[in-house]
């Protein structure tokens, strides 16, 4: 007895769209707050920044500034403003050159 060949049953499925990541990219962002400040300390009851400052330091940042600010125990560490990340991403993922010598400054290791 032969096998009967049939052809292949297409099944209704719904597929998400493709993301194309070698569309157009975004443009770098010009500069836009006055602050050169990109580097953002909090810790120790410290804190360089405020729950205000989501804008700037996006909301996990403002948070754990916040945070330090009103006394909950919050382990020392930084934020990188917004406009760091927003360079990063529309750059090919090269941080910007500015940001590195305000990390120094404020005694942060280098990233290995």
């Amino acid at each position: 007895m032969k096998p009967i060949n049939r052809p292949a049953q297409r099944r209704d499925t719904v597929r998400a769209p493709r993301l194309s990541l070698s569309g157009p990219r975004a443009k770098p962002v010009a500069k836009t707050s006055k602050s050169s400040k990109y580097v953002y300390l909090f810790g120790n009851k410290k804190a360089d920044g405020d729950g205000s400052m989501k804008a700037l330091l996006g909301g996990k940042g403002a948070n754990l500034a916040e945070m330090t600010r009103i006394g909950l125990p919050v382990p020392p560490g930084f934020t990188l403003s917004t406009e760091v990340c927003t360079y990063f991403y529309a750059n090919k993922r090269r941080p910007p050159r500015c940001w590195w010598p305000s990390a120094r400054a404020r005694a942060i290791p280098c990233p290995a």
